[in-house]
């Protein structure tokens, strides 16, 4: 029974270690690489079709009308800062963009260069983990709790071993 529970223990900090590792990569090295952009949608604007708080992965490529696209605003309220909004039309240059669970089309136009690029995927669970472990807190425990755990598992083993060694001495 205690080498079954040393198992799931080992899985479940196994588990915890490689999400906070996913986390990671994907703050500091998938972010930006090779035309790869990630990024956390804050808004309910894109629902259904994009959650909030769901992770979008943005790739540096072409995109026709009813793709999803990342961009700086030129909106004033935001101006500068990455939207995700549907394309509802390309004229030449200018793109016309609207959220999915608003009523009308952006007001103000996208400039082609200001397409960061197209949403190539999307997931709430990654984005929900994301927003957890953005706390240092949660982070840490989610690292060092199951460290711990393995330590304390690995030297219950050793000690048992040696016990064991020195009774069949």
């Amino acid at each position: 029974m205690k080498k079954v529970i040393s198992v799931i223990l080992d899985i479940v900090s196994a588990v915890l270690i490689g999400l906070a590792t996913l986390v990671l990569i994907l703050n500091f090295v998938g972010s930006a690489n090779y035309g790869y952009h990630t990024y956390r949608v804050l808004t309910g604007s894109m629902e259904p079709a994009i959650k909030t708080n769901s992770l979008i992965v943005v790739h540096e490529e072409e995109f026709t009308e009813g793709d999803i696209i990342s961009f700086f605003s030129s909106d004033p309220s935001i101006s500068g800062m990455v939207n995700t909004h549907r394309v509802v039309s390309i004229d030449g240059d200018r793109i016309t963009t609207k959220g999915d669970a608003n009523d009308f089309n952006d007001i103000y136009p996208v400039s082609k260069d200001n397409v960061i690029g197209k949403v190539i995927f999307q997931s709430y669970f990654i984005g929900e983990v994301m927003t957890l472990m953005s706390n240092p807190i949660i982070f840490f425990g989610c690292i060092a709790v199951p460290l711990l755990i393995m330590l304390i598992s690995s030297l219950m083993d050793a000690i048992r071993c040696k016990k064991e060694l020195d009774e069949n001495e």
